[in-house]
């Protein structure tokens, strides 16, 4: 877990987002930087905030050997613009591959995500940034049972679905079971906290009280309610759920959140679930 330094009741520091796919949102940004209530008129921009596409794994190590060391010694001048934060948007993106895959094209990968990994690692360690990768979810077939599979007594194997539903999927939701993680084992084995981020079958009405200084109340719209008593304020919002699916610091949870045009908003309460 890195910690991040604290200025004035709030986190202090800069962010680089490096993306393989498209460029950073930046309206997006904007949005949130005017919508968010925490700030005052004109404090939250995006002068911090430092981007860089990269579309191979060559040019990615040259970042994050020579990118990213560079661009740290550049913002220490200045304490309060030291980066905190490194984004990695996406790295499965950068292993996705239209060629046979064989034994060498799998040890090449392998090999890549390790010297990928280890250069996130160093990276980590040496200038305390907190490091976010994000991966990508694929289809799980299970075409056979293997925990009905006939084993020998003296046999300690254990098939390899049977493995990864502990450390590639969730479980707070019915529908986290059929996906599970890019990547494989391999990445798996190096990083230290796996997040889920899933859409429900549920929403939610948000029901705007016209005071800002309060939190905002949440009222559940089940299937029937007629949404006019909320009135023409609310709206109804999809409802997602966070899952920890391993983590080296903290127990496996999940919570459920919603997104706001200036940011993310979660909220604890028990709820039947669908997908």
């Amino acid at each position: 877990m890195v910690q991040l330094p604290i200025e004035k009741g709030g986190l202090s520091g800069s962010a680089c987002y490096l993306t393989t796919n498209e460029i950073l949102p930046t309206p997006r940004l904007s949005q949130m930087a005017r919508e968010i209530e925490l700030t005052t008129p004109g404090s939250c921009n995006l002068e911090n905030i430092h981007t860089r596409s990269t579309s191979s794994v060559p040019e990615l190590r040259h970042i994050l050997s020579q990118g990213i060391p560079s661009l740290i010694q550049r913002l220490s001048d200045a304490p309060s613009h030291s980066l905190c934060l490194l984004v990695l948007d996406s790295l499965s993106a950068l292993f996705h591959s239209n060629t046979k895959t064989t034994s060498n094209t799998l040890f090449e990968r392998s090999r890549e995500l390790n010297n990928v990994a280890l250069m996130l690692h160093h990276l980590a360690s040496s200038y305390q940034l907190a490091i976010v990768v994000i991966n990508e979810v694929n289809s799980v077939f299970e075409r056979v049972d293997s925990s009905n599979l006939p084993r020998h007594p003296e046999s300690d194997q254990v098939f390899y679905p049977e493995q990864s539903r502990w450390f590639s999927r969730g479980d707070s939701l019915p529908c986290e079971g059929y996906k599970e993680a890019g990547l494989g084992l391999v990445w798996a084995n190096q990083i230290g906290l796996r997040v889920l981020m899933t859409r429900t079958g549920r929403r939610k009405h948000l029901l705007n009280s016209g005071d800002h200084t309060k939190r905002q109340r949440y009222s559940v719209v089940d299937n029937g309610t007629d949404t006019r008593e909320l009135g023409k304020d609310s709206e109804a919002i999809l409802i997602r759920t966070l899952s920890v699916i391993f983590s080296s610091y903290s127990t496996p949870d999940s919570m459920d959140f919603i997104i706001l045009r200036s940011g993310i908003t979660s909220f604890i309460e028990e709820l039947s679930v669908a997908c």
